[in-house]
Parts: structure tokens; sequence; C-alpha cells
């Protein structure tokens, strides 16, 4: 509810993370590999969409997968169904800031924010770590596709 960072590090966080920023290219590369399958994957399914340039992923880090559901698709459902089968989900929070409790009153809606409310209402991410691999990538989709075909 409060507008502030805490961004104090600790020595041993410190020296643990000059060590993974050596393996950062390699995990962003995988990264990027495993949304290319994903998408891949999920390309019949028109209830869904992936809100960023497809065609250019290129520096891009892909902590985790953002999806949008087609606003007809129960969001909450489908995220539980996802959960049941065993992968995680979690809501895109910052879709609207405006809408979020330390911004609420300090914002001033000057314009239309019906993408970014759409975002908030529609989408998820889902992880999207550099060790996930093709057996799990084609669980994620079968799983998806299954969800669709019912």
């Amino acid at each position: 509810t409060n507008i502030g960072h805490n961004m104090r590090m600790t020595d041993v966080l410190a020296s643990a993370g000059i060590e993974q920023a050596k393996k950062l290219e390699l995990f962003n590369k995988k990264r990027r590999d495993i949304v290319k399958k994903i998408i891949s994957g999920l390309s019949d399914i028109n209830q869904l969409s992936f809100p960023f340039d497809q065609s250019n992923l290129e520096g891009h880090s892909f902590y985790a997968l953002p999806i949008i559901l087609n606003s007809a698709i129960d969001r909450k459902a489908f995220c539980n169904y996802m959960e049941k089968k065993g992968i995680e989900t979690r809501a895109i929070m910052s879709g609207n800031l405006s809408r979020q409790p330390g911004f609420r009153d300090r914002v001033e809606k000057r314009v239309d924010l019906n993408n970014a409310d759409s975002i908030m209402e529609n989408g998820f991410f889902i992880g999207c770590h550099p060790f996930i691999n093709d057996s799990n990538i084609d669980y994620i989709c079968n799983t998806i596709n299954k969800f669709f075909l019912k």
C-alpha cells in the first residue's frame, strides 16, 4: 500500500549475484528458446495471446511468460485448472497501476485505460526458468490445449 523500495543487498547475496551474472546470457537464451517452443505449441489456440512482439525476442529475459486470455474465458477457472495440473500461475498484478492500492489516490485518471484493465483482468504468467526441458514444455502445451478442446 506504500510506494518505496528496499534495495539493500548483503555481501553474501552480492557474491552469489556476481557468479550468476556470468551465466546470464546463456540463461536468457534458454528462456527465449523455451518461450518460442511454448508459443509454437499453443499456436492453434485463438482464445489466448501474448502481449509482446513475437518476431523479435532478442534482448528479452523472460523470467515468466505472460499470457492474455480472451475476455470470454474465466481466468480464475483457467488458472485453477493449471494449478491442479501442477503448473503454477501468477496474475499480472501491475496491469493498471492506477488501480493498485499504493497508487489509487495518487493517479489522476486522464486517459482511457481499457487495455491496462484488460491485461490486469485477463492476464497471467507462467514461470520460465532456464531448466524447463522439452518434456516440461510438451506438458505445459498439452495441458493448455486440453483445456480449450474440452
